[in-house]
């Protein structure tokens, strides 16, 4: 058989088995490959401008309640590389400064970058919210003991009876100390030690993908974190909603007390009835959780006070003056 020839050149025999080994096309799929898995092992949301992450399905400020979303991997670098790969492979170019040119290496390192900056952002984001509920549970604590030290200067005193329903005292002053309890027992979360990337061949796909892994895990425990600082934040929120009301049904006995003492203490001037019954209904008109109604609660203590010391003048100055008149019909009988 004659050689075939043909416009190309000297004649060449086609045979498959006299092929060399594609090792350089070989090397580029197998790093490819390597980068795609190294794409697939990175988390797939990510925080934007504006939001911090928070619980599992769900989108939800830290504070504001504006949407947000997890911690991403920008996959655009990456698929770009891919693309370049499969092209380069295609077209049989093998030179080593076309397997510079669309290094999985270079693609790896630009995708790690990514990452530290959205894991910088977003520790940065999580810390701050950690701090944030620390201060309203701790605020929240320290309104709630004024809360109760106002409601324990109701109670009764020797023989001076409670300024206040009693029963209904009684019930505010456990509410206040089960709330302050729960408060106690919300989890307050901590980021894990602070990233490092430690040493990195940013030439090697191996170095880099190996740190690539390091800040992917390191984001996954920060996905745990955010997980607990949303439950606590719920927690929080469930806890203090539900106080106002529940202290509710003791300041709207305080007006019929009013009434009640305004009864029991008959000789007292009006204006010392009327001020207790306007204490009475400021204290029932705000929630009983912060500084104002800690005011207007001791407000109506000092009313009760004023109304109870003025009968006692008006008694005292009328037995007085009933004792003068006795002594004065005895000397002219």
């Amino acid at each position: 058989m004659c050689p075939i020839e043909d416009d190309r050149g000297p004649a060449v025999r086609r045979s498959r088995s006299a092929r060399q080994p594609d090792v350089a096309g070989e090397s580029l799929r197998e790093e490819r490959d390597r980068l795609a898995e190294l794409v697939a092992s990175s988390p797939d949301r990510g925080v934007t401008g504006g939001g911090s992450p928070t619980r599992a399905g769900r989108t939800q400020t830290i504070e504001t309640g504006r949407s947000r979303a997890w911690l991403r991997l920008d996959r655009v670098s990456v698929l770009a590389a891919s693309v370049a790969l499969t092209a380069a492979v295609g077209a049989g170019v093998f030179a080593s400064a076309n397997i510079a040119s669309a290094s999985p290496a270079a693609d790896a390192l630009q995708v790690l970058l990514t990452n530290e900056a959205n894991l910088a952002g977003t520790d940065s984001k999580v810390s701050a919210s950690i701090g944030r509920l620390e201060t309203r549970i701790d605020d929240a604590d320290g309104e709630a003991e004024l809360v109760g030290a106002a409601l324990s200067e109701l109670l009764a005193a020797g023989d001076a009876p409670a300024l206040a329903d009693e029963d209904a005292l009684a019930e505010a002053l456990r509410i206040v100390d089960e709330y302050r309890a729960a408060l106690g027992q919300i989890t307050i979360p901590s980021l894990p030690a602070a990233y490092e990337r430690g040493e990195v061949d940013e030439s090697s796909l191996a170095s880099v993908g190996d740190a690539l892994d390091r800040v992917n895990a390191r984001s996954r425990e920060v996905t745990g974190v955010i997980n607990v600082l949303g439950t606590s934040r719920g927690s929080f929120n469930t806890l203090s909603s539900a106080l106002p009301t529940q202290l509710a049904e003791f300041t709207a006995t305080l007006e019929a007390t009013a009434v009640a003492e305004g009864e029991a203490n008959d000789e007292a001037e009006e204006q010392f009835r009327t001020a207790l019954v306007e204490a009475a209904e400021s204290v029932a008109s705000v929630p009983l959780v912060d500084a104002p109604a800690v005011a207007a609660l001791n407000n109506y203590q000092d009313a009760v006070v004023a109304l109870r010391e003025d009968n006692e003048r008006a008694v005292l100055e009328r037995e007085e003056r009933e004792r003068r008149e006795a002594e004065e019909a005895r000397r002219r009988g």
